[in-house]
């Protein structure tokens, strides 16, 4: 047998709802007017002149009011409301890439990573700059900042690594 549990009761299967108190059902709304006051009999007949009764057709029907009227939007292009401002954008952090390097000491190798290393060395500030905007090393904005030392110091691992130079 299947009894309740002492204090408490069995589990309900199924998902109960619990409607608000100030929730009101959507849908027309209806209102009835108020009747008219009855008018209390007095205890003595007094003659009646005319009979009055008023004119009715029933009960009065009262429609809910009319909805307001969406407020009218403009949409105005923002470079006619504020001047248009730059944001800047905002650029990932390099993740670190996977790199495989072969050791290869034999003299050939060493005389070209040695003319390499020359070569950069032989580069004036300005061409240093140049190489290091074309080889997407640094940006526009920063190669003006960046110490020359670390720029030529970039250039020459870079050619290290990308000529296989080690």
């Amino acid at each position: 047998m299947d009894m309740p549990q002492e204090g408490g009761s069995r589990k309900r299967k199924g998902r109960r709802t619990r409607k608000n108190a100030g929730e009101v059902e959507t849908g027309p709304v209806v209102e009835k007017a108020p009747m008219p006051a009855a008018i209390p009999k007095p205890a003595i007949s007094i003659p009646k002149v005319a009979p009055v009764t008023p004119v009715t057709s029933g009960p009065t029907v009262v429609i809910a009011p009319p909805k307001k009227k969406p407020i009218r939007i403009l949409l105005v292009p923002s470079t006619a409301a504020t001047p248009a401002k730059k944001v800047p954008v905002i650029r990932k952090t390099y993740k670190a890439k996977c790199v495989r390097v072969i050791i290869d000491n034999t003299a050939k190798t060493q005389k070209r990573r040695r003319q390499a290393m020359q070569k950069i060395d032989a580069l004036t500030d300005e061409q240093v700059r140049q190489t290091c905007l074309d080889a997407k090393l640094s940006r526009k904005e920063t190669v003006e900042k960046v110490p020359i030392g670390l720029l030529r110091q970039m250039l020459k691992d870079y050619q290290t690594m990308r000529g296989s130079l080690l």
